[in-house]
């Protein structure tokens, strides 16, 4: 006698309720499984937006960083040419002496007279640069001294 001649009989016999309600268990237990891979995916998703949101405000972060560096850059020539153009004119006033405007000219980033002056431009200028650079001096003319 096969398995299935001798289970019939009994799942016959076995109310329609129980069928039912072994159904609903299978059907909770189903949409059980489904609900947590929907949270698995709704979970994946909110980390995939919080890793975006991230990049993109460290790439904003980043931009203007570089803004601020350029205009930082920017500033410092423009400082950078306001105090030689002064010297310049306080030289050919006379006001300070050639060595004088060379020192400030050659002033480090700390506050410190930085070497000598350079001692090669032509006659009638002074090199605003430090004795020994590389490439041509950086010359403005002599003030009356």
């Amino acid at each position: 006698m096969r398995l299935l001649d001798k289970v019939w009989p009994l799942l016959q016999k076995t109310p329609v309720w129980v069928w039912g309600a072994l159904a609903s268990a299978a059907g909770f237990v189903f949409l059980g499984r489904r609900a947590q891979v929907a949270e698995q995916h709704a979970d994946e998703a909110e980390r995939h937006a919080t890793e975006a949101r991230l990049e993109r405000d460290t790439a904003q972060e980043a931009a203007q960083a570089q803004v601020h560096i350029e205009r930082a850059d920017e500033l410092a020539e423009e400082q950078e040419l306001v105090r030689t153009e002064t010297l310049s004119r306080v030289a050919e006033a006379g006001e300070l002496s050639d060595q004088e405007v060379a020192a400030w000219l050659l002033r480090d980033a700390k506050g410190r007279v930085g070497d000598e002056p350079c001692d090669i431009p032509p006659e009638g200028w002074v090199c605003t640069r430090r004795r020994g650079h590389p490439g041509p001096c950086a010359a403005i003319r002599k003030g009356k001294t």
